[in-house]
C-alpha cells in the first residue's frame, strides 16, 4: 500500500534471482493522495486463519526444523505429532511442496534455514485473549495517511481494533469499522478462532457509535472482514452462517451475540445504509429488509461482500453512494479487476487461480468463462426527516465516463464537460468539452468526472 520494495523470499533466499514470484520488487502502492482505512480480519492473527499460534507453531515459524503436527489437526490438536507440513521450494516455477509427509518416512526431521522475519505478530494476554497490539502498531510505521491507518494509539493500549471515522468534512457520513473476529483462545475441542464473535464489551461500543451517529444525522456504513448473516451466494438466498456462536450454542457463551440479534440491532438505526465485509472471496449482495417496508423502508440496509486479490475471481470493490432526486440514496457498487501486464507474475497468478477455482475451489466449472463479477445499483431509503438534511448534499449527477488505458496515459471518452481533480472532495476543474480527451501518464492519477 505504501510502495515499498517487497522481498518475498525467505531463509535462504533460494529462487530470489531467477524465479518470478521469489524476485524482491518495488511495489506500485497507492496514490499518496488517497487516505486508506484498515479493518482487522481472521488471517491477520491466527494461523492458517483459524487458530491461535500456540508456542509450538510460533516457534515453529523461525526455527530451523519443519513443523511437525498430527495427522488429523482438526479441531485444536497442535501439540499432536506425526505429519511435517512441508515447505514450497522457492527454486520451482510452481512452488512444489517439499519435505512433507508422514514422519516415519524420515530418517532425521527436514530442516529449512531458520528466519527470524517469518514470525507472528498475535501474542496472548495475560486474561488467555488474544492481542492484536503489534499488529495494530505496524500501521504506524507507514508513508501513506492517515498514520495509523485508522488505529490509534489509545487502540493499541487498550487492545481494541475497533474505531470510526469520518471520511469527509463536508459529507454527513461516518465509518464505523468493528472488530468482529475471536479474540478466545481454545484450549479444547470445541469453536475455530476463524468464525465471527461479537461479545458484550464490542456489541455496547457498536451500539454507542450507531446511536451517536443516528443522533448527528449522519449516514453510517458499517465495515467489518466477517460478513453478518450473509445469504450462501448470488442464487442461494439462505443464510451462510459466519459465526460462531449461534442459537443452539449461545447458552454455552455467555455474553457473546449471535447473527441474527445483531442484524436485529442494526434495523434499528434508519441511517445505516451499508454494511461492507470481506472473508469468504467472494462477490455477494446481501438484501437486509425492514420487517416493515411498507411503512419504515428506511430500517433496512444492503450487505456488500468483496472478494480476494488472492483467489478467484481477483478483484476489488468501489463504492459510490449517490443522493437521488427524490433523496432516497443509491450506492454503486462495482468490481473492478486490476490492470496487469502480459506475462508478469500477476497474470500468471491470474490463471493460476482461475485454474485453482475449477480444480478445487468449487467456484466455477471447466466452461465457466464468466467474470464472477457483481455490480449492482442499491437503492436505500431514508427516513423523511433525514430526506429533507441531504437535500442540499452533492454535486450534480453529470455523466459516466468511460476510460481506457493506452501505452501513453489513458484516453476519456464522456459527454457534457469534463472536469479532473487531485482528491474526490474537488477543487474541480474543466478540462474540455471535446470528447475523447487523451490524458498522458503524469495526469492519469488525477480523478476525472464528466458535468453538464
Amino acid at each position: 500500500m505504501d510502495g515499498q520494495p517487497i522481498t518475498p523470499s525467505s531463509g535462504a533466499h533460494l529462487g530470489a534471482t531467477n524465479i518470478d514470484y521469489q524476485m524482491p520488487y518495488q511495489a506500485a502502492g497507492l496514490n499518496r493522495s488517497i487516505p486508506w482505512y484498515q479493518a482487522i480480519g481472521n488471517h491477520d492473527q491466527f494461523w492458517m486463519g483459524t487458530y491461535y499460534p500456540d508456542d509450538k507453531l510460533r516457534n515453529g515459524l523461525v526455527d530451523t526444523n519443519i513443523l511437525n503436527i498430527t495427522t488429523n489437526y482438526l479441531p485444536l490438536n497442535m501439540d499432536g505429532t506425526g505429519q511435517y507440513v512441508g515447505v514450497v521450494d522457492g527454486t520451482t516455477p510452481y512452488g512444489v511442496v517439499i519435505k512433507g509427509g508422514p514422519t516415519n518416512l524420515y530418517a532425521t526431521t527436514p530442516t529449512v534455514v531458520a528466519d527470524t522475519n517469518r514470525h507472528t505478530l498475535t501474542m496472548a494476554t495475560s486474561s488467555n485473549t488474544i492481542s492484536c497490539t503489534n499488529f495494530m502498531s505496524e500501521f504506524f510505521n507507514t508513508a501513506s495517511s492517515p498514520a495509523g491507518h485508522g488505529f490509534t494509539q489509545g487502540n493499541i493500549q487498550s487492545n481494541w481494533a475497533c474505531y470510526s471515522f469520518e471520511p469527509l468534512t463536508n459529507m454527513p457520513v461516518k465509518v464505523i469499522v468493528l472488530d468482529d473476529t475471536c479474540k478466545l483462545i481454545f484450549t479444547t475441542n470445541g469453536p475455530i478462532s476463524g468464525d465471527g464473535w461479537i461479545d458484550a464489551a464490542r456489541y455496547a461500543w457498536l451500539t454507542n457509535e450507531l446511536q451517536m451517529g443516528q443522533n448527528s444525522n449522519q449516514l453510517m456504513i458499517l465495515a467489518c472482514h466477517i460478513p453478518i448473516n450473509p445469504q450462501t451466494d448470488l442464487f442461494d438466498t439462505n443464510t451462510a452462517s459466519m459465526f460462531c456462536v449461534t442459537s443452539a450454542t449461545q447458552a454455552s457463551f455467555t455474553n457473546f451475540y449471535t447473527e441474527a440479534q445483531l442484524i436485529a440491532t442494526l434495523h434499528n438505526y434508519p441511517n445505516l445504509i451499508l454494511l461492507m465485509a470481506g472473508h469468504r472471496h467472494i462477490n455477494v449482495v446481501t438484501p437486509q429488509p425492514s420487517s416493515d417496508p411498507t411503512n419504515h423502508p428506511e430500517y433496512g440496509f444492503w450487505e456488500v461482500e468483496t472478494p480476494s486479490l488472492r483467489d478467484f475471481p481477483q478483484q476489488f470493490r468501489t463504492w459510490e453512494i449517490l443522493r437521488n432526486s427524490d433523496n432516497s440514496i443509491s450506492i454503486l457498487t462495482t468490481d473492478i479487476d486490476p490492470v496487469v501486464e502480459p506475462g508478469s507474475p500477476a497474470d500468471k497468478s491470474r490463471g493460476y487461480a482461475i485454474g485453482a477455482a475449477r480444480i478445487f475451489g468449487g467456484e466455477a466449472s471447466f466452461t465457466d468463462t464468466s467474470s464472477h463479477a457483481y455490480n449492482a445499483e442499491l437503492v436505500k431509503q431514508l427516513s423523511p426527516a433525514m430526506q429533507t438534511i441531504i437535500a442540499g448534499y452533492g454535486a450534480p449527477l453529470g455523466h459516466h465516463v468511460a476510460i481506457d488505458q493506452t501505452g501513453a496515459g489513458v484516453t476519456i471518452n464522456f459527454l457534457g464537460e469534463l472536469q479532473s481533480a487531485n482528491t474526490l472532495a474537488g477543487p474541480w476543474n474543466d478540462v474540455t468539452n471535446a470528447s475523447p480527451c487523451t490524458v498522458s501518464a503524469t495526469n492519469a492519477v488525477m480523478f476525472y468526472r464528466s458535468s453538464e
